[in-house]
C-alpha cells in the first residue's frame, strides 16, 4: 500500500490531537494549574505556611527536569503508546496518593514521582507527536488545538474542584482526578497514539509547497551536539525559562491573591475560569497566526497580552473590577508558554533530533516552573503581599521578549557557520 495523507475517514493525526488535548486538560491542568485551589484548604488543615505547601510544586518540577534529560530520546526509540500508558497509571496512583496524604511530607514524596512521570505525558511527547504528524503549514493549528486542552481543562476543573473542595473536601477532588486519568486518558492513549504517519502507511500533512515532493520523514536542522554547542540553543533555553516562570507564578498564586484582596473562593475560581477561556482563544489564535505569519509575531502579541494582564493584576487590590480584565487578558498571553515553545524549537533546531533537543530545552522550562511558584509564595510570606512578585514578573515578561528576538537574530549566523543555510 502506498503512503497516503489521510486514507479513509479522518486523518489519524487529528485523533492524536484529540488525545493530546485530553492530556493537557486532565493531566497537565491538575499538575500545574490547579494546586492554587488547594492552597488555603491544605495549609489550614495541616497548619503550615503557603511556602511549605508550594514547595511540593517545586519538588515536582525538579523531578520533571530529571525526566527531561532523557524523555525525548526514550520517545524516539521506544513505543510512545507503552510509555504513555504506563505513565498514566502511575499519575492516577499519585493523584489517589495525594487524597490519602496525612502531612505535607506525603505531598513531597508523591510530588517527586508525579513530576517525573508527568513529563512523559505533557509538553515533550505532545510536541514530538504533533511535529511528527503535521508539517509547517498546519503544525501551529494542530499545536494550538492540542494545547487548548489546558484552557478547557482549567475552565471546567477550576469551578468543579472549587465546589468539591468546599462541599466534600479537597481529598475528593484528587480522587476525581485519578478517576479521570484512568477512565478517559488511558483508553485514548491505547486507542490512538502512534509514533508517526509512516507507521500507519500515511504521510504527514501540512507540508510547505516547496516541500510537497519531499518525504515526510526527511530530516533537517541541527544534531544534538550542534545544538548544545550553539548560541541559539542556550538563548532558546533562557527564553523557555522565562516563558514558563512568568506563566506559572500566576497559575499557582492568583487564587490565593484574589481571595486575600477580598474575592470569595468561588468568585476567584470563576476568574481563573475566565483566564482559561482566554487561554483557549489565545491558543487557537497563536496557532493560526504562527502558521500564516510565523512564530515570532505570534509570540510577540502574546507577550504584550501578558504585560497588560500583569499591570491589571497589580490594580486588582484597589478595585476588583480589574480582576476579569486581568485574568482574561493574561490568559490570552498565557497560551505563549505551551503553544510557542515547541514551535519556536522547531524553527530553531529543525526535526533531525527534535525530541531529544526539545527535552533538554524543557529542563529550562521546568526550572522556571519550579522557581516561580516558590518565589511568589516567599514574597507573600515575607511581605504579606504579592505586589513585589507581580512587579518582578512584569520585568521578566519584558526580558522574555528580548530573548525571543535574540533567538531569531542568532539563528542565521549559526546555520551559516554549519553550512545549513538552506534548511528550515
Amino acid at each position: 500500500m502506498s503512503p497516503k495523507s489521510s486514507g479513509k475517514g479522518i486523518y489519524h493525526g487529528w485523533w492524536i490531537v484529540i488525545t493530546c488535548l485530553a492530556l493537557m486538560a486532565l493531566i497537565f491542568v491538575p499538575l500545574t494549574n490547579l494546586p492554587g485551589l488547594f492552597t488555603v484548604f491544605i495549609t489550614e488543615e495541616f497548619g503550615i505556611t503557603r511556602t511549605a505547601f508550594t514547595t511540593h510544586i517545586t519538588i515536582s518540577t525538579l523531578t520533571s527536569m530529571a525526566a527531561a534529560l532523557f524523555v525525548g530520546r526514550l520517545y524516539q526509540h521506544h513505543s510512545p503508546r507503552l510509555l504513555m500508558a504506563v505513565s498514566t497509571v502511575i499519575i492516577a496512583a499519585c493523584f489517589l496518593g495525594y487524597s490519602l496524604a496525612g502531612s505535607v511530607v506525603h505531598f513531597y514524596v508523591i510530588s517527586a514521582i508525579i513530576g517525573f512521570f508527568g513529563m512523559f505525558l505533557t509538553s515533550v511527547p505532545i510536541s514530538i507527536l504533533i511535529n511528527n504528524w503535521f508539517g509547517p503549514k498546519m503544525k501551529g493549528k494542530a499545536m494550538g488545538i492540542a494545547m487548548m486542552g489546558s484552557g478547557l481543562g482549567a475552565m471546567v476543573l477550576n469551578p468543579l474542584f472549587t465546589s468539591i473542595n468546599t462541599r466534600f473536601g479537597w481529598r475528593m477532588s484528587y480522587r476525581l482526578a485519578a478517576l479521570l486519568a484512568v477512565a478517559v486518558i488511558l483508553p485514548l492513549v491505547l486507542l490512538t497514539v502512534v509514533r508517526a504517519p509512516e507507521d500507519k502507511g500515511l504521510t504527514r500533512i501540512g507540508e510547505a509547497p516547496n516541500a510537497a515532493a519531499a518525504p515526510s520523514g526527511e530530516v533537517t536542522g541541527l544534531t544534538v551536539g550542534q545544538a548544545l554547542r550553539s548560541s541559539i540553543f542556550w538563548s532558546m533555553a533562557v527564553t523557555f525559562f522565562l516563558f514558563s516562570a512568568t506563566a506559572t507564578i500566576i497559575n499557582t498564586n492568583a487564587i490565593p491573591y484574589m481571595t486575600d484582596v477580598g474575592l470569595d473562593p468561588v468568585t476567584a475560581a470563576q476568574m481563573m475560569s475566565l483566564s482559561a477561556l482566554g487561554v483557549i482563544i489565545g491558543k487557537l489564535i497563536l496557532g493560526a497566526v504562527s502558521d500564516k505569519w510565523g512564530v515570532k509575531p505570534a509570540s510577540t502579541a502574546a507577550i504584550l497580552c501578558l504585560l497588560v494582564g500583569m499591570v491589571c493584576f497589580l490594580g486588582v487590590e484597589k478595585t476588583a473590577l480589574l480582576a476579569p480584565v486581568a485574568t482574561f487578558v493574561f490568559g490570552l498571553g498565557n497560551a505563549n508558554a505551551t503553544v510557542i515553545m515547541p514551535l519556536l524549537a522547531s524553527d530553531m533546531i529543525g526535526n533531525r533530533d527534535f525530541g531529544t533537543i526539545f527535552g533538554y530545552a524543557s529542563l529550562a522550562s521546568a526550572l522556571g516552573a519550579s522557581a516561580a511558584p516558590l518565589f511568589g509564595s516567599l514574597i507573600y510570606d515575607s511581605t504579606g503581599s504579592y505586589a513585589a512578585a507581580w512587579v518582578g514578573n512584569i520585568v521578566l515578561i519584558a526580558v522574555s521578549l528580548v530573548g525571543l528576538y535574540l533567538c531569531y537574530r542568532l539563528r542565521p549566523g549559526v546555520y551559516r557557520k554549519l553550512g545549513l543555510e538552506g534548511q528550515k
